[in-house]
């Protein structure tokens, strides 16, 4: 069976190495792991830190690449070279739905994460053009009332979630509850007749 390879929107690395690893071997090396894993496309991904650090980094990827707070994130997309495809902003820092709207104009993929924002700042996030929630329920209010992001972003059909299903990062029940609230992007109804009916359940695998 001859089947794409995987694409994978959001990793750090692997086989033990980071992305954020100044040493290109350690850097191929995880890209390798990655391939070996049969993932032909990645979003390498860096975790926070201040600007210079973010640079330099940048910088000792751009060569793996095929090819105000604002003024902040213009001068990472400029050091990125055109290799940065998605970054993740908290909404409610100052300046953060500006940077989304800039971001956009720039063809880069807008993830919220990372954030403690409310259901008014997430909407105002998600109509600039924001259209990924980074790891949901990690690293992020896990708030399920009315008015938090969480809950927002559940009800909205518009925006993509990410969920690391391993039942460590988030547990089984809060896994449970996002599948049956939004689905997943994996559907066997991609071909399949217009007109036709097919019953779909989910099934209890994560118990």
């Amino acid at each position: 069976m001859l089947i794409p390879g995987f694409v994978d929107i959001h990793s750090h690395g692997g086989g033990g190495f980071y992305f954020s690893d100044p040493n290109p071997t350690h850097v191929n090396q995880a890209i390798a792991t990655h391939r070996n894993a049969g993932t032909t496309s990645q979003i390498a991904s860096l975790v926070t830190a201040d600007i210079s650090t973010l640079k330099d980094q940048i910088a000792s990827l751009n060569p793996l690449v095929n090819s105000g707070a604002l003024d902040e994130v213009k001068s990472l997309v400029e050091a990125g070279q055109g290799s940065i495809r998605m970054i993740t902003i908290a909404p409610e820092l100052e300046g953060a739905i500006e940077c989304i709207q800039w971001l956009v104009t720039q063809g880069i993929v807008v993830a919220i994460g990372h954030s403690d924002a409310d259901a008014p700042t997430t909407r105002r996030a998600i109509d600039a053009g924001a259209q990924v929630v980074t790891h949901f329920s990690n690293a992020m209010s896990k708030n399920l009332s009315i008015g938090s992001m969480a809950t927002h972003v559940l009800g909205d059909s518009t925006i993509s979630l990410e969920l690391i299903n391993d039942g460590v990062h988030v547990a089984n029940d809060v896994i449970r509850e996002v599948i049956e609230s939004v689905t997943t992007d994996l559907s066997h109804y991609r071909c399949h007749v217009c007109g036709g009916f097919i019953r779909w359940e989910v099934q209890n695998w994560w118990s």
